[in-house]
């Protein structure tokens, strides 16, 4: 069996916390400062499609980060902290980048520019840690029962 390492959780600790500080910092006082901007009260969640574009970047991002999360440290586990620790701090610049361009212009080519890519991410941290776990477990077959 594989021994893990404190350092190998060292960048996707880093990359969740900076996820977390944007979620928190961006997309939801994003969403207050769009709710002020445009008198929409609480609990509304519709209002003009700006503060409507605000509220459902950062529902989407809600949405996405549990995947992204279990994926980077499912990734970290099994395959390489440093490789899912990139691959995650890709996918926060992604996010970022859709979410903002998703506040100020509604839909737009964001989807196609930064979702896509951002998917991609998440798709190659979650192939690293099933390929891995697969390899080690074809390697120790004992670890089956």
């Amino acid at each position: 069996m594989v021994a893990i390492e404190t350092e190998d959780f060292i960048f996707v600790a880093i990359v969740t916390a900076i996820q977390v500080l944007c979620y928190n910092f961006l997309d939801v006082m994003g969403v207050g400062k769009a709710r002020r901007k445009h008198k929409v009260a609480y609990p509304k969640c519709t209002g003009p499609p700006e503060f409507e574009s605000a509220f459902r970047a950062q529902q989407n991002q809600a949405e996405q980060m549990p995947t992204f999360f279990v994926s980077m440290w499912a990734c970290a586990a099994m395959f390489d902290g440093r490789v899912a620790g990139g691959l995650g701090l890709l996918w926060v610049l992604l996010r970022q980048l859709y979410t903002s361009s998703y506040r100020n212009s509604g839909f737009s080519m964001g989807l196609l520019k930064f979702t896509i890519p951002a998917y991609l991410c998440i798709n190659l941290l979650s192939l690293l840690a099933a390929g891995a776990g697969i390899y080690t477990l074809v390697q120790n077959p004992s670890l089956l029962f």
